[in-house]
């Protein structure tokens, strides 16, 4: 009986010990993918870039395109945003699968057009090396920031439209 007592109580220190080391492992790296991606939410620089993404990085964007890591670096920063952006998550998941890192959440961007506009993303991280970077970007525009979107950029083009058929003398 002392003994039956004796190896269960050890099978559970030792059962109990690895599975938290591994769910201290889990919340680590979700850690790391949450930092990650914090740093992503402002990053237009290519050395932080560069640092993010993995070799093998793409990223579908609406025109069909796959862009590669270059791609989207060049792009990010020859195009980077104006200083009354402000982006912040509204929503960020981060489930965990060995090497593998699925992020997904909802980003809510200001200072861009009259109203705020949502996104929703996944981002699919891999660790190689010990490191964490990221090998595929999805980027959705949510319904309504469609909306809002549209409505600036024609109420944008009626304001150009009519400031130069009034500066044309037409009016």
């Amino acid at each position: 009986m002392i003994r039956t007592v004796a190896v269960l109580t050890l099978l559970t220190v030792v059962g109990g010990t690895n599975v938290s080391t591994e769910r201290r492992d889990v919340d680590a790296d979700r850690q790391a993918i949450l930092a990650l991606e914090q740093l992503w939410l402002n990053a237009n620089d290519a050395p932080t870039l560069d640092r993010l993404l993995a070799d093998d990085f793409k990223h579908p964007v609406v025109t069909g395109q796959f862009l590669t890591k270059e791609e989207h670096i060049r792009w990010m920063v020859a195009h980077p945003p104006p200083a009354t952006r402000k982006a912040r998550f509204e929503q960020l998941d981060v489930r965990i699968f060995g090497d593998v890192a699925i992020a997904g959440g909802v980003v809510v961007t200001e200072g861009l057009t009259p109203a705020p506009f949502r996104t929703i993303f996944t981002d699919v991280f891999v660790r190689r090396n010990g490191r964490w970077q990221s090998m595929l970007k999805r980027t959705t525009w949510w319904r309504t920031s469609i909306n809002v979107v549209r409505r600036f950029e024609t109420d944008r083009r009626t304001i150009l439209f009519q400031r130069c058929w009034v500066e044309s003398g037409a009016s």
